[in-house]
């Protein structure tokens, strides 16, 4: 279904469309709404899986795969967007980050409360490594960095918390 919302509304609006996935890290939602609660290699493999599928419904194709993970018997997708639709996967954790570098057109990185401005180099070189051993360029994976937090003075503010040179000086 978001396969076939995605392209419709790329059909409708003519304007380049990205969707941004999640990995699963929130199984307990995920188990409340009938899925599989599905952690560690499960899930990566789950995940890569997901995005090989919806990849395949974003151009048009008919989807078929039968898997320990899914079962699609036969999937008509449509309609074909206009312009390509770049899937982005949000990933933090080492075995995950290898999946954009696999399959994805980007990676978004979750908010710097969880994942420091120090630790993103270390976690590019997960994706750029997984990039090349696909045959991939890594600089073809687009990336975002989500930074939370308060420009000025402010008492107990989460994430980066500062005046203009901090945040300008902050990487």
């Amino acid at each position: 279904m978001l396969a076939r919302t995605a392209t419709s509304l790329s059909v409708i609006t003519e304007v380049r469309i990205q969707l941004g996935l999640g990995g699963g890290a929130f199984t307990e939602a995920i188990a409340s709404m009938g899925g599989l609660p599905r952690h560690g290699d499960q899930m990566v493999a789950f995940t890569e899986e997901s995005l090989g599928i919806m990849r395949r419904a974003l151009t048009g194709d008919t989807v078929r795969l039968q898997s320990p993970h899914h079962s699609v018997t036969g999937y008509r997708a449509g309609p074909v967007p206009p312009k390509p639709i770049e899937l982005w996967l949000g990933a933090q954790k080492r075995k995950t980050l290898t999946v954009p570098g696999r399959s994805a057109d980007g990676c978004f990185s979750p908010l710097n409360i969880y994942v420091p401005p120090q630790e993103v180099p270390f976690r590019q070189e997960i994706i750029d490594a997984a990039a090349a051993a696909a045959g991939r360029t890594p600089e073809s994976i687009r990336r975002t960095y989500n930074v939370i937090g308060v420009i000025g003075s402010a008492q107990g503010g989460q994430g980066l918390v500062g005046d203009v040179r901090r945040w300008v000086d902050t990487h």
